[in-house]
């Protein structure tokens, strides 16, 4: 979880491993809405490829940092 586009909410970053031959997929990057449903649920939009996070290669973690 990193907070990517510095708005104070918590971001969701998947990275995907695909080890067997055939399967494909991409990075996922879920952006928190700051907005929630009636019952308190945060909603979130996928937008890895707008941020260029969307690496569909061999991949098991993530780590950001602020430079």
């Amino acid at each position: 979880m990193v907070d990517i586009n510095a708005d104070g909410w918590l971001d969701i970053y998947v990275c995907q491993v695909a080890l067997l031959k055939g399967v494909k997929g991409k990075n996922l990057l879920y952006i928190d809405q700051e907005s929630s449903t009636k019952e308190g649920i945060p909603t979130f939009i996928e937008n890895a490829a707008v941020y260029g996070l969307d690496f569909a290669g061999y991949s098991t973690q993530s780590a950001f940092f602020d430079y």
